[in-house]
């Protein structure tokens, strides 16, 4: 599926969504296997210590060190998979869309391969959000100036932090479509959004807005869960956890990827998508 090049919010949505249900059962498989170990994993090291420490009258060294082990490598693993959904299920969609046949094993170790590089942009991205944040607080509570820490840091710390999600996500969908490493991606994406900044802003807007909707959408079930009381709360979770993973996250590197390709259109004048 291609993007036109006279197009408008409405057909990257159009894109995003159709791409997703072209490829949606590769796409889940992908999710299941990047996801499902940590899921899993972690699931039976909450409930099991839980329930130790529940019997053991909150005495957490009751539990067997083996299951808080267990209990850390299903984090990791959740962490891992969490960052290696999003260019994988991308690198599912680019095969697909190429009329071939995706493979779920590769796509996976592609994502898991592009971790490292992407926790690092990831990481320095916030923290180059954080760091004028903190100063600026703490300059304002030393001149005991609080209004101005909620009439100008809260809303520029917004403003930073929609800024960092949605360039980590264009990194995430060009480290995919183009032959380059995450750093080389953000120096990639700050040419791109050069001239294009406020209008790939404006659209990325629109798609996080969407996405928050079906996000709150899909919280209902975990406030279902904690009113039947903390074990059912702790299933409300993992099926809350499931629900992100089959349709937010798939649906998050849509959006990424259609930003990426109306980016690329928009900053170079490109008839086709280059990772189509």
């Amino acid at each position: 599926m291609r993007v036109a090049r006279e197009h408008g919010i409405a057909d990257i949505i159009d894109f995003a969504f159709g791409t997703l249900r072209s490829t949606y059962k590769p796409i889940v498989a992908v999710v299941a296997l990047l996801g499902g170990p940590g899921l899993v994993l972690t699931a039976i090291g909450v409930v099991v210590t839980n329930a130790a420490t529940d019997a053991a009258a909150g005495a957490l060294g009751a539990v067997n060190p083996a299951w808080w082990i267990l209990l850390g490598v299903g984090v990791l693993a959740l962490a891992i998979g969490a960052i290696a959904t999003e260019p994988a299920i991308i690198h599912v969609a680019m095969a697909g869309s190429r009329g071939e046949r995706p493979r779920v094993a590769a796509s996976a170790w592609f994502g898991v391969r592009k971790v490292p590089g992407l926790f690092m942009v990831w990481t320095s991205l916030v923290i180059a959000a954080l760091l004028p944040v903190l100063v600026s607080t703490l300059m304002a509570v030393a001149a005991e100036e609080l209004a101005l820490t909620f009439l100008v840091t809260i809303p520029a710390t917004l403003a930073l932090f929609l800024v960092v999600l949605m360039v980590g996500h264009l990194v995430t969908a060009t480290v995919v479509a183009e032959p380059v490493g995450a750093w080389r991606g953000l120096g990639r994406i700050r040419r791109l959004l050069r001239g294009q900044f406020w209008r790939t802003f404006g659209r990325g807007l629109v798609f996080g807005l969407l996405i928050q909707i079906l996000s709150g959408v899909v919280q209902v079930g975990s406030l279902a869960g904690l009113a039947l009381g903390p074990r059912w709360a702790i299933v409300s979770q993992v099926l809350v956890y499931a629900m992100q993973y089959l349709v937010l996250v798939p649906l998050t590197a849509m959006a990424a990827l259609g930003l990426y390709a109306d980016l690329r259109l928009r900053a170079e004048g490109i008839d086709e998508l280059a990772l189509l």
